[in-house]
């Protein structure tokens, strides 16, 4: 009995698991379209504003939010050639002090690195860049 109970819980924790999962991914892939469509007037800045506005307000898990911020940033970037302003980007882009202070003045204060969604719209820029336009660079 106990061993039933413990089974139909643990499969309907599966389900809704895979459910949250499911509509957490379809929230992602709807809400890229709209910041596709910032992108075609956004400069940098303003893929990195969009991209952290669409980060406040991401519907999705949490850690599926955060690991997508790469991915929203470079749907915004895409849309433009960005030759010009990756040229500007400076060497020292990637490294922590440069994000913190960045970050700082954005009004997004960094506590940890890793888990700080204006360090990863910066990293996604400077992949961007580094990639020749082509990718960024995702972590998981």
């Amino acid at each position: 009995m106990i061993l039933g109970i413990a089974g139909v819980v643990i499969l309907a924790m599966g389900i809704f698991t895979f459910w949250r999962y499911s509509e957490s991914e379809k929230w992602v892939q709807q809400s890229l379209v709209e910041i596709e469509a910032k992108g075609k007037t956004l400069d940098v800045e303003g893929c990195i504003d969009a991209t952290l506005e669409w980060r406040q307000k991401c519907a999705a898990n949490k850690v599926m939010c955060d690991n997508a911020i790469p991915l929203a940033m470079y749907h915004c970037l895409e849309q433009q050639d960005r030759q010009e302003q990756c040229m500007i980007i400076d060497e020292d882009m990637a490294k922590g002090t440069w994000l913190m202070e960045h970050c700082r003045e954005r009004g997004s204060e960094c506590k940890v690195m890793k888990k700080c969604p204006c360090a990863a719209a910066y990293r996604a820029l400077d992949s961007f860049c580094r990639s020749g336009q082509e990718s960024v660079q995702v972590e998981l």
